[in-house]
């Protein structure tokens, strides 16, 4: 059994790599046992199995390229199905018999030899029959593979929701934001206000601040807002704090950015009304005047208490309900981060090479297309080291033309400095100011030819990268 290493300088395999393998491994090892045969040779959708000298080569020596669909080969390629899973047991074991033996970790010089052992004792030849009897390569079987496991993928960016159903006031609340987005005056700094109650002795009739461009405060009754002002109300008070901002801004959301921790209020310690007043004393048939007096005034004590420890409990409720309501608007803009990574813009290159479904590699059409595309590479490339090389020319040429523009100011500098030295002189011996000489006309900037002032600066940005895995 041989087996090789090599490198590349972008640490990733490519063409050069595929095509070495293909005509130093692959076709060697093979060539003597099919006799003359079309050999066959399975491989995936990455850049480096379809490049043209790759394709010719295989042509060459009557090899036939065949290409898996895309994100099957968990269930096709008998290396990932069979071959792999061995081997990484089969490493585990060698590095933790090793570490047992040495005390110390694998080096890099005693990397290889590991391996190698691992290797010889996953890829042997009963792993290799089974790995292609498992994928139904051979004996070949249209059964093995069932349409379950070729199912494509669904949605993985589903809305993220609470355990339990929410209060109706929260789902209210969340369904505003949902149908009311914020708008640009909303989130705007310049709107960004204090909201607060101002001072009042009755807490029924509290008066909020309306927000304003000159930050000041108009005291408008709440019962008269409006749906529209009440949403930009409470946009710019999530816009004006630091922690809330990002939830009505377009920034990015970011692994940095934590979720609002829930808020665990305990009711603080009050007094608390004696309930059992409620009932009263059935047994009680006649009291005297003096006696409802002494409990009227005990029950209006305990009401307040009542009353202050029911505030203190809304309060509670009233905050528990905010925080639901702000993680829900994380979650929505998690849930949009998540969609726009599923969702990024497609390639617009023109694939000849259709990795999406198997394909034959090595057959006349998949040729004759990848080399018209290659064709159509170098002539992109050779438009755009010209246009390089006019920017180049252009640059030199602004370079001399703003030197020459230099000399051109220094040089009239000059001229109007021995003007004026000929003005005075003229002046100081009394020679009329009409038969003095006329002063130097400024130049003009110097500007580029029509041909190099017509080069485009801009790259056209649709340069084509090899996929890289």
């Amino acid at each position: 059994m041989t087996y090789s290493i090599t490198t590349s300088d972008r640490g990733w395999t490519d063409g050069n790599i595929g095509r070495n393998w293909l005509e130093q491994i692959f076709d060697p090892e093979t060539k003597e046992k099919a006799g003359g045969k079309p050999r066959v040779l399975l491989l995936d959708g990455h850049s480096s199995h379809y490049t043209l000298a790759f394709i010719d080569y295989a042509r060459a020596n009557n090899i036939i390229l065949l290409g898996y669909p895309a994100h099957c080969t968990h269930a096709l390629q008998g290396l990932d199905v069979v071959c792999f899973a061995k081997m990484k047991e089969a490493w585990k074991q060698e590095i933790v018999t090793f570490e047992d033996e040495k005390m110390r970790k694998v080096s890099k010089s005693e990397f290889t030899f590991l391996w190698s052992r691992a290797y010889q004792s996953a890829f042997t030849p009963d792993t290799i029959s089974a790995a292609f009897r498992a994928t139904g390569v051979h004996p070949f079987s249209r059964e093995t593979i069932t349409e379950a496991q070729m199912k494509p993928s669904v949605t993985t960016s589903i809305k993220g929701c609470f355990p339990l159903p929410q209060p109706s006031p929260v789902r209210a609340v969340m369904a505003s934001f949902n149908v009311n987005p914020p708008t640009a005056f909303a989130v705007s700094p310049s709107t960004h206000t204090q909201h607060h109650p101002a001072e009042s002795d009755d807490d029924e009739n509290l008066v909020m601040l309306t927000p304003s461009r000159r930050k000041r405060g108009l005291e408008i009754d709440p019962s008269l807002y409006t749906p529209s002002k009440r949403m930009r109300i409470l946009y710019t008070a999530l816009s004006s704090t630091s922690s809330g901002s990002f939830l009505v801004s377009k920034t990015p959301l970011t692994s940095s950015t934590p979720i609002a921790a829930p808020v665990l209020e305990a009711v603080p310690s009050l007094p608390h009304p004696d309930w059992s007043l409620a009932y009263g004393d059935p047994a009680a048939t006649h009291k005297t005047r003096q006696t409802l007096q002494k409990e009227n005034e005990l029950l209006k004590t305990h009401l307040k208490r009542a009353h202050t420890l029911s505030r203190a409990q809304d309060g509670i409720i009233e905050g528990s309900s905010a925080t639901m309501v702000v993680q829900n608007m994380h979650l929505r803009k998690m849930n949009g981060a998540l969609y726009g990574k599923e969702t990024e813009k497609a390639s617009t290159r023109t694939l000849v090479i259709d990795s999406s479904k198997g394909q034959v590699y090595s057959d006349d059409a998949s040729r004759d297309g990848l080399f018209e595309q290659e064709e159509r590479k170098k002539a992109l490339a050779a438009v755009k080291r010209s246009k390089a090389d006019g920017r180049a020319a252009k640059k030199e040429a602004l370079a001399k033309l703003e030197e020459e523009w230099k000399r051109m100011k220094i040089i009239h500098e000059e001229a109007t400095r021995m003007w004026k030295a000929d003005c005075d002189r003229l002046a100081s011996e009394g020679v009329p100011k009409k038969n003095w000489p006329k002063g130097p006309i400024r130049p003009r900037k110097p500007k580029l030819p029509a041909t190099l002032g017509a080069v485009i600066d801009e790259d056209d940005g649709d340069d084509e990268e090899e996929d890289e895995q």
